[in-house]
């Protein structure tokens, strides 16, 4: 990730969250433990792409930039503005609005990268399938809603 200095640095904290939370699993599913290790070294060398990071980079950037329209945009709106609600935050529209962009993009890339960590084997294609798309309107459109 460091070799692309424009990769958004939530982005890296949110990848870096992934997988402390796929290797988390390993500790606690200790009868799969070997099975969970396997995947997540082969899931992360697939994810070092670094096409694929920097296709990732941009569909966060576009959902972020509300040019990707998200499905259940209002769920993510109301989410957000009740959080705040629930502790004593007063955000604006405008913030409100960015964090339910990032909640939804945040989704969106959960799938692709949680897929791949989890299941390298099964979502290595759907991986390759962004690298090479041409209109990330149109991928997330067809994008599996869960893992």
């Amino acid at each position: 990730m460091e070799r692309i200095p424009t990769l958004d640095i939530e982005l890296k904290t949110y990848i870096l969250d992934n997988i402390h939370e796929v290797a988390s699993d390993a500790e606690i599913y200790q009868y799969r433990r070997e099975r969970i290790i396997q995947n997540l070294r082969r899931g992360i060398e697939i994810l070092k792409n670094e096409n694929g990071l920097r296709k990732i980079n941009e569909l966060y950037s576009l959902a972020l930039d509300g040019k990707i329209p998200l499905r259940n945009f209002d769920e993510y709106l109301e989410e957000v503005h009740d959080w705040a609600y629930g502790n004593s935050l007063k955000l604006d529209q405008e913030t409100e609005i960015r964090y339910a962009r990032q909640k939804g993009a945040y989704d969106y890339l959960g799938v692709i990268m949680g897929g791949l960590l989890i299941d390298p084997t099964k979502y290595e294609p759907l991986y390759k399938q962004l690298i090479e798309t041409d209109n990330l309107e149109e991928f997330v459109k067809h994008l599996p809603k869960y893992i």
